[in-house]
This record gives structure tokens, sequence and C-alpha cells, in this order.
């Protein structure tokens, strides 16, 4: 029997963000263009009795009002401790429920705790949209009657910047810069010149050959970087890729790799990255080891295989610039879940 209505747990929508949350929200976007309902409970940000009494009876509404054959979409992690009731008394129901994996934050913040009770919370579950196919295999290693469909890459719906590119020597590194200590060694690769765009690098000054560019809003950075490769690295070291989150880049993909795709700008990815799989297999940029690398990389890149990455980039933009890795994810579980 096809699903009666489908609905989303909205938690993103109503908020303002720079780099870290955008994918959330036009998650959320996309949600309701695929005819999905948003599930929002009210005085979300008003902590009284009152409040909390009026969204404990919200709850239990949406409880009777929410079929079996129902299905609903939320996003891990859940932070309202009130959509985490909801979504377990739901599934004890026997609704149907996706999760949307954004981000698993134990692996990401290198703590294990955190990780074995996000486990925990996974095996709840049958139906994922995860990142990519290695964020597949860990699920259903985890769950192994999982039924998954893959993003590949995260949706951005802005509007792509077609401007023309060349190749050179500069760098762009955009984006959340708390976990890019490494830019404090960026002078040991002198012969490279960086743009960096972005808040939270914590450091005074920048290397001689760093040149800060400051903060714009998401859906205008896309228009702002300026250079010739986008790099994905984080850590402090610029040698080695090592550390939590260059282990979580084993499995996810980055939104930042969105972004320099919505940008018409090959990228420099770490070869053990996820990213490095994509960016191969759709001719999008390099794989390197070490930042020291680039150089040697870029003087073994024609200007007509460069610009052939800047074309293999067009496509993707478009796809990424109308949600179409979030809608064709949705549309095969939905399948899956019609076939049960």
């Amino acid at each position: 029997m096809p699903v009666a209505k489908k609905y989303f747990i909205k938690e993103h929508l109503h908020r303002e963000v720079f780099h870290g949350g955008i994918g959330n929200v036009d998650a959320e976007k996309i949600f309701i263009t695929q005819g999905y309902q948003a599930i929002e409970f009210p005085g979300t940000f008003d902590f009284s009795f009152r409040s909390k009494w009026k969204r404990l009876l919200h709850l239990f509404r949406l409880f009777f009002s929410i079929a079996s054959r129902d299905v609903v979409v939320f996003q891990f992690p859940l932070y309202a401790k009130a959509h985490e009731l909801l979504i377990t008394l739901l599934r004890i129901k026997g609704v149907q429920i996706i999760c949307l994996i954004l981000d698993i934050d134990g692996w990401r913040n290198g703590n294990e705790t955190i990780l074995e009770k996000e486990k925990k919370a996974f095996r709840r579950f049958r139906f994922f949209i995860v990142h990519n196919e290695r964020m597949q295999q860990w699920i259903q290693a985890i769950v192994p009657n999982a039924n998954t469909a893959q993003l590949q890459f995260f949706d951005f719906l802005a509007t792509p910047c077609n401007q023309h590119r060349s190749k050179d020597n500069r760098i762009i590194i955009a984006g959340d810069l708390q976990k890019t200590a490494f830019i404090q060694k960026l002078g040991q690769v002198p012969q490279l010149s960086f743009s960096i765009y972005g808040e939270g690098y914590t450091a005074n000054v920048f290397p001689a050959n760093a040149e800060y560019k400051g903060v714009f809003p998401p859906y205008e950075l896309v228009h702002h970087l300026q250079g010739s490769f986008g790099l994905i690295w984080y850590g402090s070291d610029i040698d080695n890729f090592a550390g939590s989150y260059s282990s979580y880049l084993t499995a996810i993909s980055p939104h930042k790799l969105s972004l320099f795709i919505m940008a018409g700008i090959p990228l420099m990815v770490p070869a053990t990255s996820a990213s490095a799989i994509l960016v191969k297999q759709y001719g999008i940029g390099c794989t390197i080891d070490r930042l020291s690398d680039i150089e040697e990389v870029i003087k073994n890149i024609s200007e007509e295989d460069y610009q052939k990455m800047v074309a293999n980039t067009r496509p993707l933009a478009a796809q990424i610039s109308q949600g179409y890795f979030l809608k064709k994810a949705l549309t095969e579980l939905e399948q899956k879940i019609y076939e049960n």
C-alpha cells in the first residue's frame, strides 16, 4: 500500500547559518519540494513549564495522527529531546522512518563513548541515506538489514558560478576554519599561495603566502572564491593527514566538496578520503598525500586537462543546485518502502 503521507522533522529552516549547517537547511527545503510536511513543535526556544506542556500535548497529537503506513524522515543527529522522543514513539508504532545521516559526532570528535551511543541509535532504524559507498559499508556492518541510498554529494541550493578558471598555484581554503590549524604551517610550502575564506581561525596572523579574504554568506561565497584549486584538508599537519577528523573524512562527503564544485573549481583532496573516490570518478580534481605534493601535481596537469576538470564540475553543479542528489536518494528509499 502506498504511503498516505510524508513528514520531516523540522529543526533547521529557521536558522541563519554561516558555513556549518547550510546542508541541513537545504535538506529541509528539498523535503518540502518532495511533498514532505514539516513536523514542528510550538515554542521551540521557550523552556517555560507552560511551553513544555504544550510540546508534550503536541507530541501525543502527532503520535495519534501519523499512521503506521506514513513515512517520516529526520536528519541525524537530532537536537531537540521532543523530536527524539517522537521518533522513538513512531518507530514503536511501526511508522516508516528514514534516517538521513548528516554527521556522526562521536567519530568526528574522536569520542568513543558518544560513537557507541550513535551506533546503538542507528540499530533502531532500517532506512538510511548515507554520504557515499564508504559510509554505506560502515552502516551495513552496524545494521546488517539496513536499506541505504547514497547521496555522493550534498546538495547546495545556490546559483552555480560559471566564471573562467585558469591553472596556477593559487589554492583556496574555505569554510569553518576551527579544524585548520595546519594554516599556521603554510609558510613551509612557499611555492603555493593560499586564499582563505571563513571564520574560526584562532591565530592572530597568517603566513606570508596566505591571504585572508573574509567571511561571506554561504549562498554568496560560491561567487567570491578566487583561485585554481579548492583544498580539503584538516588537522595540524601539512605532511600527513591524521587525527580524528581526518579519520572521519575517510567516510564522509563534506559539504565543502559541493562548495568547490558549485564554484567551478577543481579539487585537491587527501588520497585516503572518501572525497578522493568521487574526485577520481567524476574527473574533478586530484589527490594528495601531503600539501607539499601540490606543486608537483599542478606541474603535471596540462592546461587542457585542467579545463576538462573545470568542465566536469559544471553538470554536477547544475544537479547540486537543484537538489538532485537528495531527491534521488529519497525516491530510492520510498520505492523500497513501497515494495515492503
